[in-house]
């Protein structure tokens, strides 16, 4: 197990470099719109803007697509994030989240769209990472495993298996916190 683990460290930190290098490459980085539904989360919603606001890869548009909190989740992000043009407050009656998330989507205009749930965070180099991948291979969507941590950022668990439509149908196991598309598959 331990040696397994360190093979796919080794093949990450080199899939890493060459990315890197890849972005370094890209003459003018696309933007990414990233769609952020959210339900009374006021708590913890912070974190996940926060994430975005430390990605490296910083041309992007955050749509927080609010699905008609009563908990304070407005006034608390007008406070705070109002100085950021990237950050674009969707108010919304309560539908559900698949409305709100559909919000941020229909407001989308960017080459890529990328999701992220209020209560999750990501890496900061998420974005960077994934559009060095998409454009590398061309590809139209691509996903990523995650790691699921504990509020002590101790890692629990991971998710992600290599693609395969047969069991994707029979159960969809990619989280949406970790999959990036081409804007004009949904427009």
């Amino acid at each position: 197990h331990r040696i397994y683990t360190q093979n796919i460290y080794n093949n990450f930190k080199y899939l890493k470099v060459c990315l890197d290098n890849h972005y370094t490459q890209l003459k003018n980085a696309p933007q990414v719109d990233i769609v952020m539904p959210t339900f009374q989360r006021a708590h913890v919603i912070s974190k996940a803007i926060d994430s975005c606001l430390l990605q490296t890869h910083s041309k992007w548009k955050l749509y927080v697509c609010d699905d008609g909190s009563d908990d304070g989740t407005e006034e608390m992000l007008k406070n705070k994030y109002s100085h950021d043009h990237r950050i674009i407050y969707i108010r919304l009656n309560h539908q559900g989240v698949s409305e709100a998330r559909n919000a941020g989507l229909y407001r989308s205009e960017s080459d890529y769209i990328a999701f992220l749930d209020s209560d999750n965070t990501w890496d900061e180099n998420y974005l960077k990472l994934m559009l060095s991948y998409m454009e590398c291979y061309s590809l139209e969507s691509a996903y990523c495993q995650i790691s699921l941590q504990d509020d002590n950022n101790h890692i629990r668990d991971f998710r992600g298996d290599m693609f395969s439509w047969q069991s994707c149908l029979k159960q969809n196991y990619i989280d949406l916190n970790c999959f990036m598309h081409r804007g004009h598959l949904y427009m």
